[in-house]
């Protein structure tokens, strides 16, 4: 798999024209001897130092190169000459010939590793040629990753006046108001204490967004394939004008429900089957297993006319190391995680929508009203920092529910049954920060708009 007379006119039309260079976008790797990678590599070196790069300002380099031994030294470069390509056009074909069976060998050369892989049994095998196939991809994407500003913005401008900037909806206004909705490619962090309601939000947006239409992926590292079920068929079945009634998924676990309640749990699973919503259960995985199972799920909606729209993480600070890394520090495992996650929604090209635990309640002195921000994450300086979005949740009744029946007074008792709740925007990109209300019921995990 490669195409000696193309990788030679592709060097001799750069050594005769070395303007070339620019529009053909290799590396040296991308040839497959070992004269011509060298030799591209010298080009290379001195276009980016703006230094003279032609047969005759080679001559010397060439002479002193111990790999052209056998092809001459500097004869070499007179070789190369004369079988450039009369066209610039001709050239560019041939880059991308060139490219074509670079990647050509990479993959071969992936398998092959994975087989050795498997048959020593040491890792996961799938796991490993998946990561090195989105390696290959990722670094052929290169040499198209740079755009003239201007070609984008018209690009932009045009994209938006037909309403495709918009985001995609949460399913509640006035987050949508406040973000500008949720864009591929953008870390979302939602933030809240244990029992606070972070996993409730993290699925009820997953809902919206896959009532919309759009495909969700959930990768729940804590949750059992039960508990997620109970939530999301209570969470449906929901009917906010007749509260009381609706079931509790802990009451449908422990088989406590009426028989009104499970024709109503039924009602929401079946719902719950018409959502593009996927599920993976699994404990312990790392973010690289996370995005090998990602890009499976994904090109499955894609077959299926779905377009892949959120990636929901709960939660992450139960993210696996990958094999082999080793952190000296907590912080460092979390910067690392938190740049992966980042990088990981901008590969897939979905929003990632990762849940984060808070380890601190802030200052008790400032009582129960205190309402949290992103420092009061684990480590919030570092998943802060790569996240697009930052949103802290916060519930009066998350306190009365910690007291004992018996100590909670009457303001308590109409806190519990308020269901307010507070998301503070504490950080956007590009959006507005500020509060948005909701009302949460936490027993059947459904969540509403305060009505205007």
């Amino acid at each position: 798999m490669r195409n000696i007379v193309a990788e030679q006119a592709i060097l001799g039309a750069v050594l005769d024209r070395p303007s070339l260079w620019e529009q053909i976008s290799l590396r040296p790797e991308h040839f497959s001897e070992g004269p011509h990678q060298a030799l591209w590599a010298e080009i290379t070196a001195r276009k980016r130092d703006d230094r003279l790069c032609d047969a005759t300002a080679l001559k010397d380099w060439a002479d002193r190169q111990s790999c052209l031994q056998h092809v001459g030294k500097s004869a070499y470069l007179l070789t190369l000459l004369g079988v450039a390509p009369p066209l610039a056009a001709d050239a560019i074909g041939y880059a991308e010939t060139i490219r074509d069976l670079a990647r050509r060998r990479a993959v071969v050369e992936a398998a092959r590793a994975a087989i050795n892989v498997a048959e020593r049994g040491e890792n996961d095998a799938l796991v490993a040629l998946e990561q090195k196939l989105q390696e290959i991809a990722s670094s052929d994407a290169d040499a198209d990753a740079w755009g003239k500003l201007g070609d984008l913005a018209i690009e932009s401008v045009a994209r938006a006046e037909r309403g495709e900037a918009r985001g995609i909806s949460t399913g509640i206004a006035k987050l949508d108001e406040m973000t500008g909705g949720i864009h591929p490619g953008t870390l979302w962090v939602l933030g809240a204490a244990t029992s606070m309601g972070k996993s409730i939000l993290g699925q009820a947006i997953a809902r919206n967004v896959a009532a919309g239409g759009y495909g969700v992926g959930e990768v729940h590292l804590e949750m059992d394939r039960g508990q997620i079920g109970l939530r999301t068929a209570a969470a449906l079945a929901f009917d906010p004008s007749h509260r009381v009634d609706s079931p509790y998924y802990l009451s449908a676990q422990r088989g406590a429900l009426r028989p009104a309640q499970w024709d109503s749990m039924r009602g929401g699973a079946r719902a719950a089957a018409h959502l593009p919503i996927y599920v993976d259960a699994r404990p312990g995985r790392s973010v690289s297993q996370i995005e090998a199972a990602a890009r499976r799920l994904f090109r499955k909606m894609r077959r299926e006319n779905v377009t892949p729209g959120i990636l929901l993480i709960d939660h992450e600070g139960l993210i696996a190391p990958e094999p082999g890394t080793r952190h000296p520090s907590q912080l460092e495992r979390t910067n690392a995680r938190s740049e992966a996650l980042l990088a990981l929604a901008k590969r897939l090209d979905v929003a990632v929508v990762a849940l984060s635990q808070i380890t601190k309640e802030g200052s008790r002195a400032d009582g129960e009203d205190r309402m949290p921000n992103a420092t009061d994450l684990a480590y919030g300086g570092a998943i802060s920092q790569a996240a697009t979005v930052v949103i802290l949740i916060h519930r009066k009744a998350y306190y009365a529910e910690r007291k004992h029946p018996d100590a909670r007074t009457t303001e308590d008792w109409e806190t519990i049954k308020s269901r307010e709740t507070t998301l503070i925007v504490d950080k956007v990109r590009g959006g507005q920060r500020g509060h948005v209300a909701l009302l949460m019921d936490t027993p059947t995990a459904a969540v509403w708009e305060v009505a205007a």
